[in-house]
């Protein structure tokens, strides 16, 4: 299959692009999405409810069901990514296609929580896309702009980004009418920035912490379940019931006598789901630790659907069907359907090698790249302005001791509190998690007790603490709650000095930050992290209680 470019670059606006001639593929049905969704948001909010804005009903006087948008998480990592778009996948079916007029009536519409021209630092991402036969250029970006109809400006949201015009369309729509069913993929509260859309979320699905939001919402449509990737959840629920109804029928006797593989679509979405399970749970490695039995069998359901779908095509392609569901080339579909996977090993080799590929990024691209901002005060969960305030966290592939001696305590301290001071946090928390071995290092994890051995693959983890200054809170006494907290014997870190090589460590002395030996603080507080195991989303709700208690909060 020749893939898409995966380029991510550039911030093309949100058009109605035109639908491919091969209506049941991936990438035809993403683009009809992004038309549609260009459609609705491309004219003034008016209080309708049919999909392209105008306020008109359809036949028979009844309104136009609302266009379903699938929103990832702002990290917008792979597991957000892929449960956004699969699942966009499976509920939107194909433009035109049976049952279908080719209206946005049709449409369910990723939506990817980043800056598009942040793709970049994502080449894992990129690359899974790639594999799936989808292009960036298909998808839609919370930044991107939104194009009036016929790109005629003055009207409408004219220069808004897709995000604001959103929360726009929601608080101008009637309860009973609206344009917009909002799904949450891989989270389940609304950062600020979003919590406009609170009113149109419909249903969500996650693995993370429960957060205490959206509990009007019945159980059904409200799945949090602490398993290893959130793709697992999107494959049992959504995709596998589905592709399992398509692929019974399709066996080579049935394939020959005419019955086509599954739709391209359903194999994208396998294909994404599948990749982003193997990149969280490290391939289902018991010393990992991730993996649950859900994710053991949407795995193995996945492997299995589709090893199916694919002979399905290859037989139909040998009979001369032309790979069935729109067409395609032989052995793997041609353009339509995406090829079979590597071996799922290799598939994790190459997908742990680009994401850990970060060398060369900037000091606020290693920030920015995969970022969460928490808020702290009231019930760990809502900011008072009397005492709340923003933690930030970012999870970065890259040795502390690299980033140092690149650039130096000041060059990586001022690049946090910028990205910081952007982000409206007092307090920026860096999580580093390297494999030692992938990245030619001998430094001393393994003397340090990080190699691995009953914890992550082979990896090791680094957190720092730096205070984020004029962001109008104490900053100061923020990061020193925090480290406090870290430290403590109950958070279970197993933190010990972070050993730098001698200039470092004497620039780090120098530059009064404390990594490792001195207590205080200064302006970067940095431990190496003996629990391989206390990743991003099992570290902060416990950190969150800890600092709400700090702050005289009740349980």
């Amino acid at each position: 299959m020749g893939a898409p470019p995966a380029t991510g670059g550039g911030t093309p606006p949100l058009t109605a692009a035109a639908a491919s001639s091969r209506p049941d593929t991936a990438r035809a049905a993403l683009r009809a999405a992004g038309g549609a969704l260009a459609a609705t948001l491309a004219v003034p909010p008016s209080g309708g409810n049919d999909p392209v804005g105008d306020g008109k009903d359809t036949g028979g006087g009844s309104p136009a069901p609302p266009l379903t948008v699938v929103l990832g998480n702002e990290s917008c990592d792979l597991d957000s990514v892929a449960c956004a778009v699969a699942l966009a996948l499976v509920l939107g079916g194909p433009p035109g296609g049976e049952g279908g007029d080719g209206t946005a009536s049709a449409a369910a519409v990723p939506l990817l929580h980043v800056d598009r021209a942040d793709l970049r630092l994502r080449p894992d991402v990129t690359y899974a896309l790639g594999l799936a036969g989808v292009s960036p250029d298909d998808l839609v970006c919370t930044a991107d702009g939104v194009v009036p109809v016929g790109g005629v400006p003055g009207h409408g949201n004219d220069g808004q980004r897709v995000l604001d015009a959103l929360v726009a369309l929601v608080a101008a729509d009637r309860p009973s009418r609206r344009r917009v069913a909002l799904t949450l993929v891989d989270h389940n509260a609304l950062i600020p920035a979003a919590a406009g859309l609170a009113p149109a979320v419909v249903r969500l699905m996650d693995h993370h912490a429960d957060g205490g939001a959206f509990l009007d919402l019945p159980p059904v449509d409200r799945l949090i379940t602490p398993v290893g990737s959130c793709a697992s959840l999107v494959a049992t629920t959504s995709l596998l019931p589905a592709l399992t109804a398509l692929t019974a029928s399709t066996t080579t006797a049935a394939t020959v006598a005419g019955a086509p593989p599954p739709p391209a679509r359903l194999v994208a979405a396998a294909t994404l789901l599948l990749a982003a399970i193997v990149a969280d749970t490290v391939n289902l490695s018991p010393a990992a630790a991730r993996a649950t039995p859900t994710d053991v069998d949407a795995v193995e359901a996945l492997v299995a659907g589709l090893a199916t779908a694919h002979k399905a095509v290859a037989a139909a392609s040998s009979a001369g069907g032309g790979g069935g569901g729109g067409g395609g080339g032989g052995g793997g579909g041609g353009d339509d359907y995406p090829a079979p996977l590597p071996p799922l090993h290799d598939l994790m080799a190459e997908l742990s090698r680009r994401k850990a590929d970060q060398a060369a990024f900037s000091g606020d691209d290693l920030c920015r790249r995969d970022f969460k901002a928490y808020p702290v005060g009231g019930a760990g969960r809502c900011v008072r302005e009397d005492d709340g305030w923003m933690l930030g966290v970012s999870s970065v592939g890259l040795p502390l001791e690299v980033w140092l001696a690149r650039d130096g305590v000041g060059g990586l301290v001022e690049a946090v509190r910028d990205h910081g001071r952007r982000a409206g946090v007092s307090v920026m928390v860096l999580m580093s998690s390297y494999d030692p071995v992938a990245l030619n290092r001998s430094d001393d994890a393994v003397a340090n007790g990080a190699d691995g051995g009953g914890g992550n693959g082979g990896n090791a983890r680094e957190i720092a603490v730096i205070p984020v200054t004029g962001v109008g809170q104490d900053a100061a006494a923020a990061a020193a709650a925090v480290r406090v907290a870290l430290a403590a014997g109950g958070a279970g870190l197993d933190l010990t000095p972070l050993r730098l090589p001698a200039a470092v460590a004497g620039a780090a002395a120098a530059a009064g930050a404390d990594a490792p030996p001195a207590a205080g603080g200064g302006s970067l507080w940095a431990r190496r992290q003996g629990n391989l195991r206390a990743s991003r989303k099992r570290l902060v709700p416990p950190l969150l209680e800890r600092l709400h208690a700090s702050m005289g909060g009740g349980t």
